[in-house]
């Protein structure tokens, strides 16, 4: 239809130039409009219409070519890409019998597996079996030891009783040894050169009570008689 309308248009802007005689006994006609009737009828189109139809249509032509291109190029991509899925397909229908082989031999596997689970299932029962009767003595052993925990346990509430007790009450002193306890003073006294009869150990036995002691006077019998040595030191309240 492009190609008749560019013919229609030519043929009008050759006659309204005048570069070809108009015989008015002859008439063309492409897709039902006739020349001689375009004449006619008086029909002026100027050069600058003729022109500009011209070139609408010559637009509209590239375009459709264009468009066929642009579908050609699209066909030719849609052949590439199925031809690739095809590929794709026979390498998944490869993967997925190899797999298939994959899994039956897993399966078999699996059944040998089971086999061996059932026989070690058996030892398993003979050996909580056996665990039973350990388990036995071993509660009997427990209840033991607890009765025993029961009676130190008895035993620490009774001496924590003791040692938790207070001192009683009113007023006296005790042989200190170290820190006196809470509500105790602490007192400290001595005599030194001591007349004894002798300083020997039938007279004098140097001892040590606590922070308290007896002692001899520098040597035994360094300076006679004057022997003797006595510190003590006490709590008190």
């Amino acid at each position: 239809m492009f190609v008749g309308t560019a013919l229609l248009l030519a043929t009008l802007y050759t006659i309204s130039t005048g570069a070809v005689p108009v015989d008015e006994s002859q008439d063309i006609e492409v897709d039902g409009l006739s020349a001689k009737n375009v004449l006619n009828k008086k029909v002026q189109i100027s050069m600058e219409d003729i022109k500009f139809m011209i070139s609408s249509e010559v637009e509209r032509t590239t375009s459709l070519n264009n468009l066929v291109t642009d579908q050609a190029v699209k066909i030719s991509q849609l052949i590439v890409s199925l031809s690739e899925a095809k590929v794709e397909i026979e390498q998944l229908k490869s993967a997925i019998s190899q797999q298939a082989g994959n899994t039956a031999e897993k399966l078999e596997e699996i059944d040998q597996d089971m086999g061996s689970m059932e026989g070690g299932m058996e030892e398993i029962r003979s050996a909580l079996a056996e665990n039973e009767e350990i388990d036995s003595g071993m509660e009997e052993n427990i209840n033991s030891l607890e009765d025993k925990m029961d009676e130190v346990t008895s035993r620490l509430t009774t001496v924590e009783g003791v040692t938790s007790r207070r001192w009683p009450a009113g007023s006296y002193c005790i042989m200190a040894n170290g820190n006196c306890p809470d509500g105790f003073t602490r007192a400290h006294g001595y005599m030194k050169a001591v007349s004894l009869y002798s300083g020997s150990s039938g007279y004098i036995t140097p001892a040590t009570f606590g922070d308290s002691k007896i002692k001899c006077h520098g040597g035994c019998g360094q300076y006679g008689h004057w022997t003797g040595e006595i510190y003590i030191t006490t709590c008190c309240k």
